[in-house]
């Protein structure tokens, strides 16, 4: 089961709402436990994607690492990805 929690989800949603018509992407942080996660943060990404970016995305791999790191040193994981 997935859990996103309130902050997570109003940075998930005003993300997509902003950058429509193009498509949004982001990193979902959080933590594990048995068969439930539990998403804290939600980072909201470039997309890069060379060609139309209403149809599709590319999230910057730099932010992509910077992120990992970040959540490393905050003792979360990734646990998934976003897209509108």
């Amino acid at each position: 089961m997935l859990r996103i929690g309130a902050e997570a989800w109003r940075v998930i949603t005003g993300h997509c709402l902003a950058s429509a018509p193009e498509e949004a992407c982001g990193i979902l942080l959080g933590r594990q436990s048995g068969a439930e996660r539990r998403v804290q943060l939600a980072v909201a990404c470039r997309n890069v994607h060379p060609g139309d970016r209403r149809k599709h995305f590319l999230i910057d791999p730099e932010q992509q690492l910077a992120v990992q790191r970040e959540a490393r040193e905050a003792g979360l994981e990734i646990l998934g990805f976003y897209h509108s």
